[in-house]
């Protein structure tokens, strides 16, 4: 529990918040949303 509230907190869990929100908006702020979501997709099946 404690590691997903890291996760969560992290600039990783921040940028996975705004994807969540708003993709296209993330993505013009600079942040690689498809790359982003290829690794939380590997974490979540590892």
């Amino acid at each position: 529990m404690r590691l997903l509230l890291r996760i969560a907190k992290s600039s990783f869990g921040r940028v996975l918040q705004a994807i969540r929100e708003n993709d296209f908006r993330a993505e013009a702020l600079g942040f690689r949303t498809v790359t982003f979501r290829t690794v939380s997709t590997g974490l979540a099946v590892h």
